[in-house]
């Protein structure tokens, strides 16, 4: 078993994918049905400075069958809330969009199974699923991670915190557009992209997606709008009941439990089975609890559970 050979347990991380088997066991992968890879999004990303559980020593046993693995972590919180799925399959046309809206010549779009009216539908559904989620930052008066608001948590969360990304230059400006876009009301952004009017020219968009695409295009959100579009594309935003902000693969349901494990950088979504017992539903992120600010340590004192996922 990998888990045996490797001295790890990263091979959690593979378990979660769209269509797995149901006769496996929840930490089994179904290498029939490979988790998220590559250019996809919704991958753990295990070589960066995410440490969840802080420093501490690896811990598993197997029950006496196999079936079960035992882990040391911690269960930390539930989920409350889960919005709709952020879902952009011809991500790579966006520009190819915004230069036909402008004006300009159409380019070959990249994927030849996708027509210019069913990417700016769903480039029109990424909006509006922002505009949930940026809503949904708005219900807290606070972020319980010290220092944090929900407005910030929400910025960070949808880069994945990524180091590179949020020092790009313009970027803190972009997202100030893009949340003011994301919170205004309809009204509002009929006065945004047409000055109150709206004044559609194309044939190619109905005006709510005519809109959208003004607006990405015009305003200096965009940036902001496309970083957070790549990096949370096919996820979805969940709430917690201590009121922390995640994101992850859609696989995530209301009563799910928020766990860290020992010596796993990412958090993991558990869904009590009863009997003490937990399903692996997949790795998350989670904005607050990704640098071991969770994680009580491994001395004398330590508040740490025995996790039993079947």
């Amino acid at each position: 078993m990998a888990i045996l050979h490797d001295k790890n347990l990263d091979i959690l991380f593979e378990a979660a994918s769209d269509n797995r088997r149901t006769d496996l066991n929840s930490w089994v992968p179904d290498w029939s049905n490979a988790g998220y890879s590559g250019t996809d999004m919704r991958g753990a990303i295990t070589n960066a400075h995410f440490c969840a559980c802080g420093p501490t020593n690896l811990s598993y046993q197997f029950s006496t069958a196999q079936n079960h693995l035992h882990l040391r972590g911690k269960l930390l919180d539930t989920v409350i809330y889960r919005a709709e799925t952020m879902n952009m399959s011809c991500i790579n046309e966006v520009h190819n969009i915004l230069r036909i809206f402008r004006g300009g010549s159409q380019g070959p779009l990249g994927d030849d199974r996708v027509s210019l009216r069913d990417a700016v539908r769903e480039l029109h559904g990424v909006f509006q699923v922002m505009r949930a989620w940026a809503d949904v930052s708005t219900w807290y008066a606070g972020y319980p991670a010290a220092g944090e608001t929900p407005k910030t948590a929400l910025r960070r969360t949808l880069l994945y915190d990524d180091p590179e990304t949020n020092g790009k230059a313009g970027l803190d400006a972009a997202f100030e557009s893009w949340y003011h876009v994301m919170t205004t009301s309809d009204a509002g952004l009929d006065h945004l992209a047409w000055g109150g009017q709206r004044t559609t020219t194309s044939n190619v968009m109905d005006p709510e997606e005519e809109r959208s695409v003004k607006l990405i295009g015009r305003m200096k959100m965009g940036a902001y709008f496309f970083d957070a579009m790549v990096f949370s594309n096919r996820k979805c935003l969940f709430t917690t009941e201590e009121g922390y902000l995640g994101t992850g693969p859609d696989l995530i349901q209301h009563g799910d439990r928020i766990a860290v494990f020992a010596r796993l950088c990412m958090p993991f979504v558990v869904r009590p089975m009863g009997n003490g017992r937990f399903w692996l539903v997949t790795h998350v992120y989670v904005h607050g609890i990704m640098y071991g600010q969770a994680w009580d340590g491994d001395g004398d004192g330590a508040r740490v559970d025995e996790i039993v996922l079947v």
